[in-house]
């Protein structure tokens, strides 16, 4: 019983991270100048508008593969990890976010990047062996289609019961971005810290679940 709870406590986790992709991104933007850090999709559009303009192919192209390279080592250094995954995941991105802050605040704009989207990468690894409709939770794009999927399916019950859980997803996203935005204009460079902040309170909560999961 006590697992079955652990279990379902990952969908609200997965909330938070669609909402932490949100504050990241909105951050992202308005520090670095329409660059999205946990969104690869739209940074690769970035880069092919922006071929022609040297400072944003550097700044999308650099964002793109510190993605990458994020996804990559968090796949290596997780690998031998079971239990304490998802936790040892959230723990590295709140460092890293929090060692990006410090960059930014004495002046050093690309460390600061490459720290943060390869934050963002390893986020996206947390729930990586659970559920796919819960790795699909930080990307509105996949949600925005599942919700169209289930409108258009109404013949299909199942289907048709989960456009309130997409519609989730999408919305906690959207105000991760309105938290973002809000902290980046009324604190500025702080809002890393704060994304670093909440990052580690997810990676603490997460650690409770775990505690409670089978070792997968």
């Amino acid at each position: 019983m006590e697992i079955a709870r652990a279990e379902r406590s990952l969908v609200p986790l997965a909330r938070g991270l669609a909402a932490l992709a949100g504050f990241f991104d909105a951050a992202g933007f308005l520090a670095f100048g329409r660059i999205y850090l946990a969104s690869p999709v739209a940074n690769t559009t970035i880069l092919g508008v922006e071929l022609a303009g040297v400072q944003s192919f550097q700044l999308a192209g650099t964002a793109l593969l510190s993605f990458l390279v994020g996804v990559v080592l968090t796949t290596l250094c997780a690998h031998g990890l079971a239990r304490w995954r998802r936790t040892a995941i959230l723990s590295g991105a709140a460092t890293a976010t929090l060692i990006a802050f410090l960059f930014l605040e004495a002046g050093d704009i690309y460390p600061a990047l490459i720290l943060l989207a390869a934050a963002a990468g390893g986020l996206h690894c947390v729930l990586e062996r659970d559920p796919q409709h819960l790795q699909e939770g930080m990307f509105p794009s996949a949600q925005m289609i599942r919700v169209g999927d289930a409108l258009g399916s109404r013949w299909d019950r199942k289907k048709s019961s989960l456009i309130g859980d997409h519609s989730l997803f999408w919305l906690c996203f959207i105000v991760g971005g309105v938290l973002g935005t809000t902290a980046w204009l009324g604190t500025g460079q702080w809002a890393l810290a704060l994304a670093s902040l909440g990052t580690g309170l997810l990676a603490v909560h997460v650690w409770s679940i775990e505690r409670n999961l089978c070792v997968r």
